[in-house]
C-alpha cells in the first residue's frame, strides 16, 4: 500500500508498507484461546506469541490468567524474564516505583529548568514565577501525566490497578503498524514536523532491531502512545500510558541541547496533551515549542540557506510549532507567543496542495482576527473601516475554503469536507463575535448591516454542530479536547443568538427547525463527548440547562423547571436528558472553568444569561 507523503521534509512519495509479524516458528506453546477469539467466538490456533487472527487483525493477542483473573499478554512470562535479566545486568539500578518516582520528577524539572537557563547565559541564583525553571515544573506535570490521580478519574480503578501491574510490553509488529498509520493519517497530516523517512527508518530500528538509541526510542514510542490515543478503546487505553512511560525513559537526553530535536520532542508532547480528556499544560508544551524555535532562529528567513531538504523541515517544524500555539491560544483567550510582524521565514514549498498547508493558512488567517478584534487597543476605530476589514477577511475564508484539498474517501476526520466546514465556521464565530454582543446591546434596534452579521454568525454556529454530527455518524471524529471545547462553544453561541432573537423579538428563529435541529446535534455530541471524557460531563450538563434556559423563554413559559416535552423537543432528541442534583455546583465548577480561560465572550453570554439560569 503506498502513501503520498505530507511533504515534511522530502516532498516525495515514501512507500509505506504495512507488514505482518512473522510467528517465531520454533516456538508452539498452546495456552487455549486468547480473549479476543473468545470475545469474537472464533476459532484460536493459540500460537505464540500471537495467535494468527490477532495477528490479521492487528491487535494485542492477550489470554486470562486462571489464578489472578487478570488479562495479560500470552507471552507474559517472557517479558518478565526479559525484565528480570535487564535488571541482573544493571545491578545497582532501582526499578521505577512510587518511592522513586518523586526524585525522577525533581531531577527532570531541574535538568530542564537549569538546560534552558544556561541557554540564556544567565548564572543560577534566584529562580523566579518567569524562569524556565517554573515552566519546567509545570511541563513535568504532562510528562508525568499519569502521576496525579486526579487526572485519570476518568479511568476506571480496576484498570488503574492494571496499569500500574503490567510491565513494558512491545506492541505486536501489526499493532505497532496500525499505531504508526492512526498517527500519520491524524497528526502528520496537519502538523508534518517529523520527517516521514526518518520514522519509517527508526519504526524498524525500534520495533524491528530493539534499538536502544534514545530519539528512535522516544519518538516512536510517543507515536504509538497518540497512536492508541486515537484508536480510543478500553483496550487501547491500557497501552497508551505505558508506551508514553516507555518514551519517557529518553527524554532526558533529548532535553540537554538546544536542537530540532528539542523542538519536536516539545510538539510530540503537545499533540500527546492535546489528545488527552483536559488537554493539561498544552499551553506550556506550545510555548515552549515555539520559543525553542526562536531561540534557533526558525522564525527569520535564513541568510544562507542549506541543504532544501534540511531547510523545508525547518520550515515544517516552526509552522507547525505556529499552528499548534495558535490554535490553543484562539481557544484559551490567551495573548500568543510571537507576534506575526516578528515572523519573516518562507512558507514551506510542498510540489501540490496539501492539509498541512492549509492548516498553517488558516492559523495566520485566525490569527488576524485575534490581531483584528481582540487586541487591547483598537488599531481601526471607524465603524467603516472595521467593516471593510471583516469583509476582506471573510473573501480570505471563502478563498481558503474553496481550495481546501478535502477527499471524498478520507482516511481521517482532517481530510474531510466535515473538517473544513467545521473550520471555516469556527473562524467565522472567531470573527463576529463582537457583532453579537452589539446586537444584544441594542434591543431591537438593530440596522440591517449588523443584522446580517448575526444571522451569518447564527448559521456559522449551527453549521458547527451539524457537521461534528456528520463526522459522529461517518465514524471520522477524534476525540479531543480541542474538540469538544468547539462543540460546547458552537452550541452555546447558537443558544444565545436564539435568545438574543427572542429577547428583541427579532424572530429569525420562529418556529425555525433549525433551532431543534442545532440543539439535538449538538447535545447529542456533547454527550457522546461525556460518555468518553468525565471532564466534558460539566458541558454537556450546563448546555442541557441553557437548552432549558432558552426555550422556556422562547415558549413564553414563566422562568420554573420546564420539562423536555413541555418545550417540543423531546420528539427531536435521541437520547435521554440528565436532570441535576446539584445545579448550584455544576455552575459553580462551570465558573472555576470560565475564570481560567481569557475567552471573554463565554463570560459575556454567561453573565448576560445568569439571571434566568439560576431559575432552571
Amino acid at each position: 500500500m503506498s502513501r503520498q507523503e505530507p511533504h515534511g521534509s522530502q516532498g516525495s512519495q515514501i512507500t509505506f508498507k504495512v507488514a505482518k509479524e512473522k510467528a517465531n516458528p520454533k516456538v508452539t506453546h498452546n495456552q487455549g484461546a486468547c480473549t479476543w477469539c473468545k470475545s469474537k467466538r472464533r476459532k484460536c490456533d493459540g500460537k505464540y506469541p500471537v495467535c494468527s487472527l490477532c495477528e490479521n487483525a492487528g491487535v494485542e493477542c492477550t489470554i486470562k490468567d486462571a489464578t489472578t483473573g487478570r488479562v495479560i499478554p500470552r507471552n507474559y512470562i517472557e517479558q518478565l524474564e526479559k525484565k528480570v535479566a535487564e535488571l541482573q545486568r544493571s545491578a545497582g539500578t532501582p526499578t521505577k516505583n512510587n518511592s522513586t518516582e518523586a526524585p525522577r520528577r525533581r531531577d527532570l524539572e531541574m535538568e530542564v529548568g537549569y538546560i534552558t537557563l544556561g541557554a540564556g547565559s544567565e548564572s543560577v541564583g534566584y529562580i523566579g514565577d518567569s524562569s524556565a525553571y517554573s515552566i519546567a515544573r509545570a511541563i513535568t506535570s504532562t510528562i508525568d501525566y499519569y502521576s496525579n490521580p486526579a487526572k485519570n478519574s476518568s479511568t476506571p480503578e480496576d484498570i488503574q490497578r492494571e496499569l500500574d501491574q503490567i510491565p513494558f510490553v512491545k506492541p505486536s509488529l501489526g499493532m505497532a503498524y496500525n499505531y504508526l498509520s492512526a498517527y500519520y493519517d491524524n497528526v502528520q497530516t496537519q502538523y508534518p514536523f517529523m520527517d516521514w523517512q526518518t520514522v519509517t527508518r527508526w519504526f524498524s530500528e525500534v520495533m524491528q532491531e530493539d534499538s536502544s538509541e534514545p530519539a528512535p526510542l522516544f519518538f516512536i514510542y510517543m507515536i504509538c502512545a497518540i497512536g492508541s490515543q486515537i484508536y480510543n478503546t478500553n483496550t487501547a487505553k491500557l497501552y497508551t500510558r505505558m508506551y508514553y512511560n516507555k518514551s519517557l525513559e529518553s527524554i532526558g537526553y533529548l532535553l540537554e541541547t538546544t536542537t530540532l530535536e528539542t523542538v519536536q520532542v516539545y510538539l510530540m508532547l503537545s499533540v500527546f496533551s492535546q489528545k488527552m480528556p483536559d488537554a493539561s499544560s498544552i499551553w506550556q508544551t506550545t510555548g515552549l515549542a515555539i520559543r525553542t524555535s526562536v531561540i534557533l532562529g526558525l522564525h527569520r528567513e535564513p541568510y544562507r540557506k542549506n541543504k532544501e531538504d534540511k531547510s523545508q523541515l525547518r520550515y515544517w517544524i516552526f509552522w507547525s510549532a505556529y499552528g499548534l500555539e495558535r490554535i490553543n491560544g484562539c481557544v484559551l483567550g490567551r495573548p500568543f507567543c510571537i507576534s506575526d510582524i516578528d515572523i519573516d521565514v518562507s512558507l514551506p514549498e510542498p510540489p501540490e496542495p496539501t492539509v498541512a498547508m492549509h492548516v498553517i493558512k488558516i492559523r495566520r488567517i485566525q490569527s488576524h482576527i485575534c490581531s483584528f478584534i481582540y487586541r487591547p487597543v483598537r488599531l481601526i476605530n471607524s465603524d467603516e473601516d472595521v467593516d471593510t476589514t471583516r469583509r476582506d477577511i471573510v473573501l480570505e475564508l471563502n478563498e481558503w475554503m474553496s481550495t481546501f484539498p478535502h477527499k471524498q474517501h478520507s482516511s481521517s476526520m482532517f481530510e474531510t469536507e466535515y473538517w473544513r466546514e467545521i473550520t471555516y465556521h469556527n473562524s467565522m464565530l472567531l470573527l463576529l463575535r463582537p457583532v453579537v454582543l452589539e446586537v444584544a446591546q441594542m434591543k431591537g434596534r438593530v440596522n440591517d448591516n449588523k443584522l446580517e452579521w448575526f444571522k451569518a454568525f447564527t448559521h456559522s454556529a449551527s453549521s458547527i454542530c451539524h457537521n461534528y454530527k456528520g463526522l459522529h455518524s461517518r465514524g471520522k471524529l477524534v476525540y479531543t479536547w480541542l474538540g469538544m471545547h468547539c462543540v460546547f462553544v458552537s452550541g452555546l453561541s447558537f443558544l444565545y443568538c436564539a435568545w438574543i432573537d427572542a429577547t428583541n423579538c427579532l424572530k429569525l428563529l420562529d418556529n425555525n427547525p433549525v433551532l431543534y435541529d442545532t440543539i439535538n446535534a449538538s447535545s447529542s455530541i456533547l454527550h457522546v463527548f461525556a460518555e468518553r471524557f468525565t471532564t466534558a460531563v460539566v458541558f454537556r450538563d450546563t448546555f442541557d440547562r441553557v437548552v432549558r434556559c432558552v426555550m422556556s423563554l422562547i415558549n413564553k413559559n414563566s422562568p420554573q423547571m420546564v420539562s423536555m416535552s413541555s418545550t417540543g423537543i423531546k420528539e427531536y432528541l435521541g437520547y435521554q436528558l440528565t436532570t441535576q442534583p446539584n445545579p448550584e455546583l455544576e455552575m459553580h465548577e462551570l465558573w472555576d472553568f470560565l475564570d481560567t480561560t481569557g475567552d471573554k465572550f463565554l463570560k459575556d453570554i454567561f453573565n448576560d444569561m445568569e439571571g434566568e439560569l439560576k431559575y432552571i
